[in-house]
């Protein structure tokens, strides 16, 4: 009688864990949001950071939660000002690498790409295009989630393959824009909430993918 494989549980636990953290960042940026800080949502995060161990989003929050109690209603003017009018477009084809251009119009090429990845696993980007990055979040919390399940059933497989898409997606779509977007922030931003939590995003995904790497 041979042994039954033992169950590698951490492994499935982070990744639940960093899909809620992508999960939570992009309701906090979602396009039906007037920008208002949500003191639910920053203790979840708070709470999931600290059980990753994410020291750098775990300060980038901090930043952001200090802020978001700092004149709410200057907070909505300024979320309407930089990511509805466009001071600082939250869309990943709005900019171009490296992180000191200029932001431009939304390729076709480049949309139909970020939709063909969200096809491949079933997601929809409702109510904005599909590059905004609420959207971008949303889907790489999606992978997360899958690729945690898929490593608890033991279908090696499935969760490759998440854990590639995952991979390429934050490589090609994510990754390159993210800089280009924090500086936009930083040189538009009128209150600090926003400028933190753009950094908290950046940090979030280079804590994820450093971790990914060294794994």
């Amino acid at each position: 009688m041979t042994d039954a494989p033992v169950l590698d549980l951490e492994g499935p636990r982070r990744l639940l864990l960093k899909g809620q953290a992508y999960g939570l960042c992009a309701r906090m940026l979602a396009p039906d949001t007037d920008g208002s800080p949500d003191g639910e949502t920053l203790a979840r995060l708070r709470d999931v950071l600290e059980r990753l161990e994410f020291v750098e989003p775990l300060a980038r929050l901090s930043q952001a939660v200090e802020a978001g109690n700092n004149d709410p209603e200057a907070i909505q003017d300024e979320h309407l000002r930089l990511f509805i009018k466009g001071e600082a477009p939250p869309y990943g084809t709005s900019y171009d690498a490296p992180p000191s251009s200029a932001p431009r119009s939304a390729s076709p090429q480049q949309l139909a790409d970020v939709a063909g990845f969200y096809n491949a696993f079933g997601f929809q980007a409702a109510g904005d295009r599909p590059d905004h990055l609420a959207a971008e979040l949303e889907y790489v919390a999606l992978l997360c989630v899958k690729e945690a399940f898929a490593r608890l059933a033991q279908q090696e497989e499935g969760a490759a393959v998440c854990a590639e898409a995952r991979s390429k997606f934050l490589a090609e779509h994510l990754v390159p824009w993210l800089p280009a977007f924090g500086q936009h922030v930083g040189r538009s931003a009128r209150h600090p909430y926003f400028v933190s939590l753009a950094s908290l995003v950046i940090s979030l995904v280079e804590a994820d993918r450093q971790e990914t790497a060294g794994a």
